[in-house]
């Protein structure tokens, strides 16, 4: 890994039926529950994280614009 380029990020998804996959995606692998199960903390938490990706990749690719 180049040190100067930074770390590879996953790419998130643009589109409604992405942001609810990976939604369920960070429900079932970060909080370890389904959407049948999940309290509200592990709604909210896994909602967190994925808007949390969305807003880091964006701020990662205008960076990245940035820096040429």
């Amino acid at each position: 890994m180049d040190i100067r380029r930074g770390p590879v990020l996953c790419a998130v998804g643009t589109t409604p039926d992405e942001f609810e996959l990976d939604l369920l995606s960070n429900l079932y692998e970060r909080r370890g529950t389904t959407l049948e199960s999940a309290s509200a903390q592990d709604a909210y938490f896994s909602l967190a994280v994925t808007v949390r990706d969305r807003l880091v990749d964006r701020y990662a690719k205008t960076v990245a614009t940035r820096s040429g």
